[in-house]
């Protein structure tokens, strides 16, 4: 990972881990699985969860929202509503509630994924080549077998988003830039936020020079449930949404899709428009990448995975991009000689 420590590590809550990420990645968001928490709470909560207790509902009404501030006031409301006690399960893991409350995770990037889904993925990758009764050898056939398909099935989908014209739902242009430089898989996402964003009405709050303040939701939602859109077009454009899908998850939200349709926006700022979701992202020299090393070479495909890496941005970053193509060319030939040669 050219030495880059992760943005943020979905782990289950093992203690060991808690303290081994914090010493090795001390500046990495550590977050508790989602699933693995919502367990434990069913076996820990049964008596607060009778059928004459609002439990659920005040529990969701805590859990889901996106305001710090709001967040722990409805907390002091549900420790004396239910009398939560500093040794209830519940209440020690409020002292760990950066590690998996949601409002504390609003502005850090983890591509929408709130579990490990350590479970979820094994099972989908072996579905249908393994079974209880499988051996060892079998099995290591299987892995083999089930990673061919996986790649077929990412080859298809590769070429579904090169080759194939996405389908329009709309006549914005937002939409159609959209359609270009966004995966399949990604642009039906962005498609869903976009046509959610028709549904939006705003209201104006504050305008100071170019900066600008609205409160935008769905027209038939009550307006305490709205979301502050900061807009600013000073320099360049910013845009920022409470709600932060975008921090998030790398895609606008209707939120924002709203107001730039209000703006009258023929196309979404660069930095707003995520390279990791783009067409482009996976970068090809020759053709596929072999994960197996050639025969007769020292070399490993990690090895040739990086090499392949640092070329690729070679390629793509400079903005001089002549003249490095010129000494990236004329260092090739240098190869190509000596290896003639040889």
């Amino acid at each position: 990972m050219h030495s880059k420590a992760p943005d943020a590590i979905i782990t289950d809550m093992d203690l060991a881990m808690k303290n081994a990420i914090g010493r090795v990645f001390p500046h990495t968001r550590h977050r508790f699985c989602s699933w693995h928490i919502h367990r434990h709470l069913l076996e820990h909560v049964v008596g607060m969860r009778d059928s004459t207790s609002d439990f659920c509902r005040d529990y969701n009404q805590w859990y889901f929202t996106k305001n710090i501030e709001v967040c722990e006031q409805l907390w002091q409301d549900l420790v004396c509503k239910y009398e939560i006690r500093d040794n209830d399960w519940l209440s020690r893991m409020w002292e760990q509630r950066d590690h998996w409350v949601p409002a504390y995770w609003q502005n850090t990037f983890t591509a929408g994924m709130t579990s490990s889904q350590r479970s979820e993925s094994m099972n989908a990758f072996f579905d249908g080549y393994v079974n209880s009764k499988t051996g060892l050898h079998e099995f290591l056939d299987a892995c083999d077998r089930a990673l061919v398909q996986r790649r077929k099935t990412e080859a298809e989908e590769d070429f579904k988003s090169k080759y194939s014209k996405a389908s329009m739902k709309t006549n914005s242009p937002l939409e159609e830039e959209a359609g270009i430089f966004y995966t399949r898989n990604m642009f039906n996402i962005f498609q869903d936020e976009l046509r959610d964003s028709t549904g939006c009405w705003y209201d104006d709050l504050t305008k100071d020079g170019a900066m600008e303040e609205y409160l935008v939701g769905p027209r038939n939602d009550e307006k305490s449930r709205w979301c502050k859109v900061f807009y600013d077009d000073s320099d360049g454009m910013t845009v920022k949404c409470k709600c932060a899908k975008f921090e998030r998850e790398g895609i606008l939200c209707k939120h924002i899709l709203h107001i730039m349709d209000t703006k009258q926006l023929k196309k979404v700022p660069d930095h707003y428009m995520s390279r990791r979701w783009s067409i482009k992202a996976m970068y090809q020299v020759g053709g596929k990448i072999s994960t197996r090393p050639q025969v007769g070479s020292s070399v490993n495909p990690f090895q040739r995975w990086c090499l392949i890496s640092r070329w690729q941005r070679l390629v793509d970053g400079p903005r001089r991009y002549e003249k490095v193509f010129n000494k990236m060319t004329a260092f090739c030939d240098i190869l190509f000689a000596e290896e003639e040669q040889n």
